[in-house]
């Protein structure tokens, strides 16, 4: 079947938001005549309107539109603006040091649904996926984790939490190093030397917690979703110039990705459709209590 001539002169074929259907159809729809600025006019144009419908490459899809144009018999011509589907992906860890360094306060107390709402507007939001490492029992913070991750996921039905692996690694204190250079160079009172050479030698090494496999994940879901095309377009949350390369991976499967942290990333900046720079009073209407 030949596209309908004159489409493309007038700029709509190509559009990405503007939907065109030209073929047989069925229509269901309730209601009938209904008269509007003196003339008579289908129904069809203010019912919710049933298309059973065969479009190039995809087969039979049956789809809802709310308005359509009048139209008459033979071929029709339906224009629709549809709103483009978007995905925040959140790099919990890099996320919360920046709002953290830029001022933000209350962080457990953020409405990551309103936060989606505000970023994304006016396209369609789908899901929000928050990325971080899962801290273990014995670790520090663990139950403020909990709670977090709890009240988070029971905000919105959309958003999702995938967690990561923490790992400890030695890692030399160098405050201890410094005291024991500077107990050798001094001599104190016996005791309190004593002490000091004690609390300097115990600490010697310190456990540091790494975040394992968050950004790999994520850098995968996000290029996994958009060849499932399960998103038009992707917000992602972070500073972290090494997203980079899954940045220019989703834009090369034609996916708008756009960038958004209080910590500005020039190279996320050169890669992603647009960097959006947050300030602490962006949050002011993105609170539970707010």
């Amino acid at each position: 079947m030949e596209r309908p001539s004159g489409l493309a002169e007038r700029g709509h074929w190509n559009s990405p938001l503007v939907i065109f259907f030209w073929s047989e159809f069925r229509v269901k729809a309730s209601g009938s005549l209904k008269e509007s600025e003196g003339e008579l006019t289908d129904a069809f144009s203010f019912g919710r309107i049933q298309l059973e419908e065969t479009v190039w490459g995809f087969g039979p899809r049956r789809i809802y539109l709310p308005r359509v144009c009048v139209s008459t018999p033979g071929a029709f011509l339906f224009g629709v603006q549809v709103a483009e589907r978007a995905i925040l992906f959140i790099d919990g860890n890099n996320w919360y040091h920046a709002c953290r360094s830029c001022g933000v306060k209350d962080l457990f107390a953020l409405d990551y649904a309103a936060i989606s709402r505000k970023l994304v507007s006016p396209r369609d939001w789908i899901g929000s996926r928050y990325y971080i490492g899962a801290l273990k029992q014995e670790h520090k913070g663990y139950r403020e984790q909990r709670q977090f991750l709890s009240r988070l996921q029971n905000t919105d039905a959309r958003i999702s939490v995938h967690l990561g692996r923490i790992e400890e690694r030695p890692r030399a204190n160098e405050l201890s190093a410094e005291l024991l250079a500077f107990l050798g160079r001094v001599r104190l009172e016996p005791e309190c030397q004593a002490e000091l050479l004690g609390l300097a030698q115990r600490y010697q090494w310190v456990s540091l917690l790494k975040e394992k496999a968050v950004d790999i994940m994520l850098a995968v879901e996000m290029y996994k979703l958009a060849v499932e095309d399960a998103y038009d377009a992707a917000y992602l949350l972070s500073g972290d110039g090494d997203f980079t390369p899954a940045v220019k991976a989703v834009r090369d499967l034609d996916k708008k990705v756009y960038c958004a942290s209080p910590m500005f990333s020039a190279a996320l900046r050169n890669t992603s459709n647009a960097f959006i720079p947050l300030k602490a009073e962006w949050f002011r209407e993105c609170y539970a209590y707010s």
